[in-house]
């Protein structure tokens, strides 16, 4: 049985490459060794993404059937507020601070 909750993930250096890219082809490797940053890949399309060590990572686990946006992005915005940062939800169920939006991606098991 599923449960709802949340994992937050501080990792070093790092270059997230989409399914379809080629690292071979689009990466310099060892420039990418040489600062220490590692390649990962995820499932999802879009751009190239790099997190550096200021970069958070958080995960939210939710049942399909139970899961809505506003709860999870008002659970985050909550936890961003507890550090002092004037994080709000917009409209569109987006974690925003001031103008910029805070990149949320919601995990559901398929």
């Amino acid at each position: 049985m599923w449960s709802s909750g949340a994992i937050r993930r501080v990792r070093g250096a790092r270059l997230a490459l989409t399914r379809a890219q080629n690292p071979w082809k689009e990466i310099d490797l060892h420039r990418l060794h040489h600062i220490g940053a590692s390649l990962v890949r995820r499932r999802s399309g879009g751009g190239s993404v790099y997190h550096d060590l200021g970069n958070t990572n958080y995960c939210m686990f939710s049942p399909r059937a139970t899961f809505e946006r506003r709860t999870a992005a008002s659970m985050v915005t909550r936890a961003v507020r507890s550090l002092g940062i004037p994080a709000y939800v917009n409209e569109r169920h987006d974690i925003c601070v001031e103008q910029y939006k805070m990149r949320c991606r919601p995990m559901q098991p398929r």
